[in-house]
């Protein structure tokens, strides 16, 4: 077969000035810095979130809770909310309280706590702080309001749902009373004493 040479003149390429300008500003915009880590949020972490607004959980625990807006970087609500999302935060494993920053690692804080909040500022040495002044106020009254609004809120009827079982009270006897067709008192039934002792 017999070769023929070809008229076709190549060009050399060289980038234009402008090229260049346009490569450099899209090196820059893409350069690694400009854009925030994927994050991967549970579902179940927001619903909770939604959970507790509905209670007015932050505004029960920040006005509750003795602490200084100047001092304290993340508000106590945060904290706390912090805290009640721990047992979501994996499935696989339990997440201890002294490691909750590095159970939110990979998530999107600001959607989780609504500001910009950085994993160090769950760390356990402002969580002791938070828990500390809990303590102070009796988280049993802050336990209370919060149980009062679920109630409230959610429209629980209290005398299917109100049970407290701590203390032991054992009754013997027949009580017609409460087997008679609309009655509303106590509801005497059979159940498992906690106390060791035989009668």
């Amino acid at each position: 077969m017999k070769k023929t040479k070809s008229n076709i003149k190549f060009n050399k390429l060289s980038p234009s000035v402008e090229g260049s300008r346009n490569f450099k500003e899209i090196s820059q915009l893409l350069d690694a810095k400009n854009f925030s880590e994927k994050t991967e949020t549970p579902f179940v972490l927001i619903v909770c979130n939604q959970f507790l607004n509905i209670l007015d959980f932050d505004a029960i625990i920040n006005e509750s809770i003795k602490w200084d807006h100047n001092q304290w970087k993340v508000p106590p609500s945060k904290l706390a909310r912090s805290i009640i999302l721990t047992p979501f935060l994996r499935v696989d494993k339990r997440c201890p309280l002294y490691r909750i920053e590095d159970g939110f690692e990979g998530m999107d804080l600001n959607l989780l706590f609504e500001g910009n909040y950085l994993l160090d500022d769950f760390n356990d040495d402002h969580l002791g702080k938070l828990l500390d002044r809990i303590n102070e106020v009796e988280s049993t009254d802050l336990f209370s309001r919060i149980a009062f609004n679920a109630y409230t809120n959610f429209k629980i009827p209290l005398s299917h749902t109100l049970h407290g079982d701590t203390t032991s009270h054992i009754l013997y006897g027949h009580f017609e009373a409460c087997e008679q067709e609309g009655y509303e008192g106590l509801n005497v039934t059979y159940g498992h004493i906690k106390t060791t002792t035989q009668n």
